[in-house]
């Protein structure tokens, strides 16, 4: 076997990442199994202080109307037409929906040349959703081998530019409406590296369907933004990424960097224009531009050291350093567990 057929072997088998940078690709795992809610070891438990109480209380949702009983499967693939394409989606449902109390909905994007499944398996995300009433969606993207979102300005951006993304959310959240009791304040987009780009799209283009979004490693690649309201913003970020640099390739670039895209959502989003400093953990700081619109925010955390990874998650072969200080999991949840 060729060294070059064994390197793609071995990414395969071990991760995804997105081109931002000089660092190469990998293909996506082609299989369409759900991910196993036991898999991997036990997801940790939430950091401490990650998510300070905003001092507002949580109504308690409406009872949902008869006919949307628990699923004889909790783990199954999403399968629907859209814009003339076949789509799917991975979907983990808790043990504890039992079709009577509105549950949330996080979606869980991969990034570029990747698959559904190993974003699931990266994050853990569904594990970590299980006990908190939170249906997951890990959707897959198009291109195959080359699988990605149509974000906006990416480095395979013409690949996807013809494909109606943001129609193809919209369309997953109707159908699983249809199935399930959800709670229509509670819809939320997590994404790694162009998967997180893919959030920022949906803030801007359904920001009337989702509530908050959260970016890992995935800078904003949007060209226009007119969002029909301000969307709460988590972003993570490695300052040793390759692929996707924390200061950005410069501005006529797709990647401007993580301060960059962070503080363009702030700005948009009508914050104050100076940061607050806040979460400091080992070698993870954050920071928040508040005082938005809309009772929104947007916060950088820094990851010093961090490579092209997921923090608290699982590695893959070219992504580099995986930050164990926080569990980006946990903080995303919490952060949009504020939000409803």
């Amino acid at each position: 076997m060729r060294p070059r057929s064994l390197a793609l072997l071995l990414m395969l088998a071990l991760g995804c990442g997105q081109p931002y940078g000089d660092g190469p690709p990998t293909a996506p795992d082609q299989g369409g199994s759900p991910p196993d809610p036991d898999h991997g070891a036990a997801p940790p438990s939430p950091d401490a202080g990650l998510a300070p109480d905003r001092g507002v209380p949580t109504p308690p949702p409406p009872s949902c109307a008869a006919g949307l009983a628990a699923p004889a499967q909790r783990d199954f693939t999403l399968s629907l037409e859209h814009g003339g394409l076949k789509r799917s989606a991975l979907v983990h449902v808790p043990a504890s929906y039992d079709g009577k109390t509105p549950f949330g909905l996080v979606f869980n994007n991969h990034g570029n040349m990747c698959s559904a499944q190993m974003q699931a398996q990266m994050t853990h995300l569904a594990e970590a959703a299980e006990k908190r009433g939170l249906i997951t969606v890990a959707p897959q993207g198009t291109g195959g081998l080359t699988a990605g979102w149509n974000s906006g300005k990416s480095p395979l951006g013409s690949l996807y530019e013809k494909v109606d993304d943001v129609g193809f959310f919209a369309a997953m959240i109707e159908e699983l409406k249809k199935r399930f009791c959800l709670d229509p304040a509670r819809v939320y987009c997590a994404g790694f590296s162009l998967g997180g780009s893919m959030c920022y799209r949906l803030s801007c283009d359904l920001a009337d369907k989702i509530r908050a979004i959260a970016s890992v490693a995935g800078p904003d690649g949007t060209t226009s933004c007119k969002p029909a309201r301000a969307l709460p913003l988590l972003h993570f970020h490695g300052t040793a990424d390759s692929f996707a640099s924390f200061k950005g390739d410069g501005a006529d670039k797709p990647n401007k960097g993580a301060e960059w895209t962070v503080a363009n959502h702030a700005a948009r989003s009508g914050c104050a224009s100076t940061p607050t400093p806040g979460l400091s953990k080992g070698k993870v700081s954050c920071k928040t531009y508040g005082g938005c619109k809309d009772g929104a925010e947007a916060t950088l955390c820094t990851v010093e050291g961090g490579g092209h990874t997921w923090p608290g998650g699982e590695p893959w072969l070219l992504g580099g350093t995986v930050n164990k200080d926080v569990s980006a999991s946990e903080m995303i949840l919490d952060f949009f567990d504020r939000y409803r």
